[in-house]
């Protein structure tokens, strides 16, 4: 068994792109990616299914079913770096328009004697940019609210 810990993970955030549209794993390849650094903090993100319940008076019951799926929204956080160039993209980002960017989270769990990482690809706006100053003997930290728009893709290690 292999268990597998957020050290040394990485984010990247690439182009912009369209809000619309399946997600295809050579739009992904063929881009180019910035480094976030000084990051804390990657949060949580997966696809869940909404719950769809209704009763029925018949019976006096409640029935569960699955409906859409929702990849989810996170909470990515950053020592804030004035001079990081993937922490100034997402800043950007927060203040720009609605269009959504691609972001590439790359994991540190290459098998023994393997060769990839695995990978999450999935497109996401950046819906703000929050500092957070503290006391005087903390660092400032800049969290950035990221919604995630249609599935996520995943490349297992290999």
């Amino acid at each position: 068994m292999s268990i597998v810990t957020a050290a040394y993970a990485r984010i990247y955030v690439g182009s912009e792109t369209n809000t619309s549209g399946p997600n295809v794993l050579a739009d992904y390849t063929a881009d180019t990616w910035t480094e976030v650094g000084q990051v804390q903090d990657l949060g949580k993100f997966g696809s869940e299914a909404k719950e769809v319940a209704y009763t029925t008076l018949a019976d006096n019951q409640t029935y569960r079913l699955k409906g859409t799926q929702d990849s989810g929204s996170f909470d990515l956080v950053c020592a804030r770096d004035p001079d990081d160039v993937g922490q100034s993209v997402l800043r950007t980002a927060a203040a720009s328009e609605y269009l959504p960017r691609r972001f590439k989270v790359e994991l540190a769990d290459k098998p023994a004697g393997g060769t990839t990482n695995t990978i999450f690809y999935f497109k996401a706006i950046t819906r703000s940019a929050q500092s957070e100053f503290g006391k005087a003997d903390k660092e400032i930290t800049q969290t950035f609210s990221v919604g995630i728009s249609g599935n996520i893709l995943e490349v297992e290690a290999a």
